[in-house]
């Protein structure tokens, strides 16, 4: 793995590449994250900007009933006048409702706002006759129809009379309304069990509140949570300083997170862009800058390897200095190769017909040494011919080996099979026997091997087969030779006459197992008339031989 020059560029580049993407995707998350924690610190600042003017409303509430109760001349007169002067209040006033004035319990004189419900100015009489001096109390009361009151009333330590001031639903619901910072948002007055006690104009849908329902602190709490539809909201609860209620509001995280998102997308896949542009541009940029010659001098040098003699680097104008001088110090060397090459065959050849000549004549003068000790074996008495046999069977032995080497025009191997035939066909030239006396049959003859096995062969043929032969002379019992060669192993068998036994003389027996031992071979004689040899030819193949140098 990461072997190829393209790998490891790859590899350069990557590592190049995923600190920097790392570092930005880090600096990403953490402006996200501040966005994020920036947008639900803008939603808790207009939730608290939104309770500050409903608890304003109360706070006026209170501070309007206190004033019209320490007033003695607006409680003087008659009902009617009382009256009158309240409803001028509540003209000006559009946020109340309502305003009543009590003497203990007992209600002496109200104004109404034609625009609210009776059950919107409805205030408990008891309550009011409970209040002590100098207390001023906010509630909200429901009706039986389910609407609901928001109320204030005071009296002033050093007065009998109180004054209550509703305050108007539509009111609040314009207040509520503030709270639009999304197309999402909705705002919602709840009581401590959760109940809806005010909606604004676009309040809470049913699949908008909390799956698991919304816990409400003492004070202010914001909280990303799925929602009864599946959405997920950022959902905050304020409670009111002024009454026991809390402003709930919604919106979509989407709406609120929309914006940081989209930054966090920007300043991720913008810097990773260019990151990933810069490395196609830098990849691009050394595939043809450098990898393209690279595998060009590499497709030059397989084909010389492959023996294209004539393969050249060629490189254009266009490549760099530095391959241009590669290129050229690379054809430089392959002429330079090449020239040494035909010279080295040349040396080679001149080499192979030196040896050819060297077996050629060694082969000339075995020949005229056979035929000098076949003359002299012709002059002498037939009783004394056989003293010159044993030298005449073996220069014959080693005059085969040379010739056959030299008809096949190789100078350091030669096939094993034909070298067997021409040892055993001169032997049978010396011995005197006809071809009838002889069946020889050779399996495997295109087998080559090294000369220096051939003439051991040969020799340890010399020395085995001449009694056989003898023996077919005399008994007319032909003799039988198979040979077999394979490329690991030469087998051969020979069988005659039973009456045939080898008359090895003291030096012949130190020369056969001089063979042997020559050949790494085995030879078995225990039949009578029958001698087997087992020569491995691993070791003496002409290809294992090349192999191994």
């Amino acid at each position: 793995m990461f072997t190829s020059l393209r790998s490891r560029i790859f590899l350069i580049l990557i590592g190049a590449v995923v600190p920097p993407a790392v570092v930005f995707g880090a600096i990403a998350w953490h402006n996200y994250d501040l966005a994020r924690q920036s947008g639900l610190a803008s939603i808790a600042h207009n939730v608290e900007l939104v309770a500050s003017r409903v608890d304003a409303v109360a706070i006026g509430a209170g501070q309007i009933a206190s004033t019209l109760a320490g007033v003695s001349s607006w409680m003087g007169g008659t009902g009617r006048s009382c009256a009158e002067r309240l409803d001028v209040l509540l003209s000006t006033y559009r946020g109340y409702s309502g305003v009543a004035v009590y003497s203990g319990g007992t209600l002496l004189c109200e104004a109404r706002s034609t625009l609210s419900p009776p059950s919107a100015t409805s205030v408990p009489s008891d309550e009011i006759a409970g209040l002590s001096p100098g207390d001023t109390i906010v509630r909200s009361t429901a009706s039986s129809a389910g609407d609901a009151a928001y109320w204030v009333a005071a009296r002033p330590e050093d007065n009998a009379y109180s004054v209550a001031v509703t305050i108007s639903p539509s009111y609040l619901a314009e207040l509520l309304a503030y709270y639009r910072d999304y197309p999402s948002s909705r705002a919602d007055l709840v009581n401590a069990a959760g109940q809806v006690i005010a909606q604004g104009p676009t309040s809470l849908d049913p699949g908008m509140w909390p799956r698991h329902g919304l816990a409400l602190a003492d004070g202010s709490l914001t909280t990303v949570r799925p929602s009864l539809s599946g959405s997920s909201f950022v959902y905050s609860a304020r409670r009111l300083k002024s009454f026991d209620l809390w402003l709930v509001t919604a919106s979509l995280e989407s709406d609120v997170l929309s914006q940081p998102r989209t930054q966090l997308m920007v300043s991720t896949l913008a810097p990773l862009a260019l990151l990933f542009i810069a490395s196609l541009a830098i990849w691009f940029g050394l595939d043809r800058s450098v990898l393209r010659w690279v595998y060009t001098l590499g497709g030059a040098n397989r084909a010389f390897a492959r023996g294209e003699t004539e393969a050249r680097l060629k490189v254009g104008n266009k490549a760099p200095a530095e391959f241009v001088d590669l290129a050229a110090s690379f054809n430089a060397l392959v002429d330079r190769i090449a020239e040494r090459t035909e010279e080295l065959e040349a040396e080679v050849e001149e080499k192979g017909r030196y040896l050819r000549e060297l077996h050629h004549r060694v082969k000339n003068n075995l020949q005229v040494i056979a035929s000098l000790l076949s003359l002299q074996k012709r002059a002498l008495p037939p009783d004394q011919r056989g003293i010159l046999r044993f030298p005449e069977e073996r220069v014959n032995a080693m005059s085969a080996v040379y010739r056959t080497t030299y008809a096949n025009s190789e100078t350091g191997s030669v096939s094993l099979g034909p070298v067997i035939r021409e040892v055993i066909g001169r032997l049978q030239d010396v011995c005197g026997a006809s071809r009838a006396t002889l069946d020889l049959s050779i399996a495997g003859e295109d087998v080559r091997v090294h000369l220096d096995a051939a003439v051991p062969v040969a020799m340890l043929l010399a020395e085995l087969l001449p009694d056989y032969l003898d023996g077919a002379v005399r008994t007319g019992i032909a003799v039988v030779v198979n040979v077999e060669i394979t490329p690991t192993l030469l087998v051969i068998d020979i069988s005659g006459s039973p009456e045939v036994q080898q008359h090895f003389f003291k030096l012949s027996r130190r020369f056969v197992e001089s063979y042997l031992r020559q050949l790494d071979a085995r030879m078995d004689e225990s039949t009578p008339g029958h001698v087997r040899i087992d020569c491995p030819l691993d070791a003496h193949r002409a290809d294992a031989m090349s192999a191994a140098s």
